[in-house]
């Protein structure tokens, strides 16, 4: 009705939204008035930079954490090793030395275990040798066991297994003697060899 109409121009014109008769419908009135109070999108927000910005801060904190927490292991490997160095040359941190070539053994020796008297157990002892002049992670040790024949049997032993302590470095042209007690008889023993890996 016209009284209506009225009221709903007079509505309108209220809030601010220009009403003319130009439209034959209702639904063409409510068009105009939604595309008028469309937001525009904005291409980026500053909350959107913010978010972004936050996540990368967080991302990386992240990886600064799990650096943190493997270095030792992360050092070990030499690719990572060299990615670290130079991160640290720029960085202006230290890392600890990770180096297999500074290393030698010495000493090696197996015989009827002196702590299992059993008689079926044998102690194989070494010397581990940092020729280097800087201190050196500890590396782990492969012990390989022969016998007359063949293999009898192999193992790897990280620091954790024959130092006593939380030793983690070697010192510079220092050594440091291991010992490992295994379930084979001296008899049985014709060679053993041991290696530092990493």
């Amino acid at each position: 009705t016209a009284q209506s109409k009225a009221d709903l121009s007079q509505i309108l014109l209220d809030m601010g939204v220009p009403f003319t008769e130009k439209y034959n419908t209702d639904d063409e009135r409510l068009n105009n008035i939604q595309a008028t109070y469309t937001p525009t999108p904005t291409k980026y927000s500053a909350i959107t930079i913010l978010w972004v910005f936050g996540c990368l801060i967080l991302v990386l904190l992240l990886l600064a954490q799990y650096v943190i927490f493997h270095l030792e292991t992360l050092v070990k490997h030499p690719a990572h090793a060299d990615r670290l160095h130079t991160i640290c040359s720029v960085a202006a941190c230290s890392l600890p030395n990770a180096d297999l070539n500074s290393f030698t053994i010495t000493g090696i020796k197996h015989q009827t275990s002196q702590i299992r008297t059993q008689g079926t157990y044998s102690d194989v002892s070494a010397t581990i040798n940092n020729q280097d002049d800087k201190a050196q992670l500890y590396p782990n040790i492969k012990v390989s066991v022969y016998g007359s024949n063949d293999l009898i049997g192999e193992f790897i032993a990280t620091p954790d297994d024959y130092l006593l302590g939380n030793q983690r470095q070697l010192t510079a042209n220092n050594r440091q003697q291991v010992m490992f007690t295994i379930p084979v008889a001296n008899t049985q023993i014709s060679n053993v060899t041991v290696a530092p890996i990493y």
